[in-house]
């Protein structure tokens, strides 16, 4: 696990080359259940369907980086193991800012496919807006209440993300620095 920006020690990143065989396979997969969406109003992913073990593994590489990376924690009954998906293109995306306060406590996302280097993740701390352009095969770690949008892409093609959480008892401390999440 790295920080993304140096002494900021709210965004971590891992890549996780053991899910990149996958990665055909599960992209028809979202692109399937993506078409079959209805989404409401200000919704803006959706919870994957699916059955098939890449989902499970992604938690569970999730879970495992996040014991690895923070003090021992508990889960809260209510976390749970579901994947949400997020794509985006040229066409379609919502750049809108938002956290994670209602829902989980450490937060995953998992790019499973980014043909658009232009399409960035923006994050908002206090006045601090710090950028990072997704690399495939990465999941980024990042505190519940921290802002963050995904910014438009013009490729054409679907960039696709896979979000985790976990929603834990106690508030996370990390094991290197002790930073609170």
């Amino acid at each position: 696990m790295e920080r993304v920006f140096g002494n900021f020690p709210w965004v971590l990143r891992t890549q996780l080359p053991e899910l990149a065989p996958h990665r055909e396979r599960v992209k028809a997969i979202v692109l399937s259940e993506f078409a079959a969406w209805s989404p409401v109003k200000d919704q803006y992913s959706f919870p994957i369907q699916s059955q098939d073990e890449f989902f499970g593994l992604l938690h569970y590489k999730f879970l495992s980086e996040c014991l690895f990376t923070f003090q021992p924690f508990t889960l809260h009954p209510s976390s749970r193991s579901t994947c949400f998906a997020y794509v985006q293109n040229h066409e379609r995306g919502a750049s809108v800012w938002h956290d994670h306060l209602l829902t989980s406590t450490i937060n995953g996302v998992y790019y499973l496919y980014v043909p658009d280097a232009e399409g960035q993740l923006w994050f908002m701390f206090r006045e601090t807006l710090l950028k990072v352009t997704p690399e495939e095969g990465w999941l980024y770690l990042f505190p519940r209440w921290l802002l963050h949008k995904p910014t438009p892409q013009r490729s054409p093609e679907h960039r696709i993300s896979l979000n985790v959480e976990l929603i834990t008892n106690e508030c996370p401390l990390a094991r290197d620095d002790q930073a609170r999440w």
